[in-house]
């Protein structure tokens, strides 16, 4: 994919949370069914983006958080594309030689059932890191029919799109200074996230529309509203 043609579109489902301090001693199984498990936003994430537009493909891509058996699950059922980068030791059972199945983990560390779920593999290593340096390895798990060089470059194609997301972040800390206002109230909070969230993704448009080779003879109203 030409990195010139990557554009941030928008925002689908932003959900504000802050991070609860779990009680000392406190058994899996009241984390595991706790309402504020950290671990339930990526499946709220998935759930928002609703069903695929006809003609339109999406790829739900996910990181270390994302990473976790019940979230893999889920995207099963709901059946959209994803990829994303694993950060476990897994164990996976082979069907007839033909391909594989990464099992549900025991005791569970979620809200999930106990089949296998079907999913491809594809390792990515680095050859050549900078000098004194460790060579970086990701294990991808996609979702997605992945047999040959050619897909398998896709996926990590696809997965090289990331980083928009931590790009994202940085926008709305450096860009919009998200953490400087002295809110005393959650409410005033909210409402400006809320806020800063919409302009960081403009921005972020705004700079990819800025690196296509029509940029500067393109009207700026085709972009933004006459206002």
């Amino acid at each position: 994919m030409d990195d010139s043609n990557r554009q941030v579109l928008g925002l689908i489902g932003p959900t504000l949370q802050s991070r609860r301090k779990v009680p000392k001693g406190e058994q899996l199984t009241a984390k595991r069914e706790h309402p504020q498990r950290e671990s339930r936003l990526g499946l709220r994430g998935v759930q928002a983006v609703g069903e695929v537009c006809e003609g339109r493909r999406w790829v739900n891509l996910w990181d270390r958080g994302g990473d976790t058996f019940e979230s893999l699950e889920r995207q099963q059922t709901l059946k959209p594309l994803s990829c994303g980068r694993s950060k476990s030791n897994r164990t996976v059972e082979v069907v007839d030689g033909k391909g594989r199945t990464v099992l549900a983990p025991r005791p569970r560390r979620g809200e999930h059932g106990n089949e296998p779920l079907g999913m491809w593999a594809v390792q990515v290593p680095e050859f050549e890191p900078p000098r004194g340096q460790e060579p970086l390895e990701w294990i991808l798990l996609t979702n997605v029919k992945t047999q040959t060089f050619a897909e398998a470059c896709e996926r990590i194609d696809g997965y090289g799109c990331r980083p928009m997301i931590e790009e994202y972040h940085k926008t709305q800390k450096t860009g919009c200074g998200i953490e400087e206002p002295p809110f005393t109230t959650r409410k005033a909070m909210e409402v400006m996230i809320a806020l800063w969230s919409v302009v960081a993704t403009r921005l972020l448009r705004l700079r990819d529309l800025w690196r296509q080779a029509d940029a500067e003879i393109r009207p700026a109203t085709e972009v933004v509203d006459q206002e």
